[in-house]
């Protein structure tokens, strides 16, 4: 599967989750089941991952079950993602963002291949630097955090800390 499906997954989500306001159009019941039950918000999440998968990706035939697949890879990105202190955050972000636009110049560079095949080269050792760059941001702020939370804790479980939502202050 093309890279861009995962990018622009979490990309997505990280836009729809910030632009937060229209959980009021829902129901009460709805609204309280999202509000107070952090499972149904992980499903809601999944679902959500998944119909924007199914939705950007427009130029494969992928099955339904590669997308569910691409599906899980991005919620557990984006369940990592979270538990990352705000420098770790906006450098994710930006990064994707950058990854995102690097990604719309190869594809525009692609309809030219032939004459741009340097530029592509080097659109994709781009890419690959920037993805181990924002693989080891996500490790490094990923075992901070945790470590951090573990030292305020006595009892502390990897289960729990994927699956917490931590209220803020």
């Amino acid at each position: 599967m093309d890279q861009y499906v995962y990018i622009s997954g979490l990309f997505l989500i990280l836009i729809t989750i910030g632009g937060n306001f229209l959980a009021e159009t829902f129901n009460c019941q709805t609204r309280e089941l999202l509000k107070y039950n952090k499972y149904a918000k992980h499903f809601f999440l999944l679902f959500l991952i998944f119909f924007m998968i199914t939705f950007t990706d427009t130029t494969t035939e992928l099955s339904p079950f590669s997308k569910i697949k691409s599906s899980i890879i991005v919620w557990l990105s984006f369940l990592v993602c979270t538990k990352l202190h705000v420098f770790y955050s906006v450098s994710i972000f930006i990064i994707l963002f950058i990854l995102l636009g690097i990604i719309e110049f190869k594809k525009y560079y692609k309809k030219d291949e032939k004459n741009n095949k340097q530029i592509i080269d080097k659109l994709d050792n781009s890419m690959y630097v920037i993805d181990l760059v924002l693989l080891g941001v996500i490790i490094i702020g990923t075992l901070q955090y945790y470590f951090n939370l573990k030292k305020e804790k006595k009892t502390f479980k990897l289960f729990k800390f994927l699956f917490m939502i931590k209220k803020c202050k």
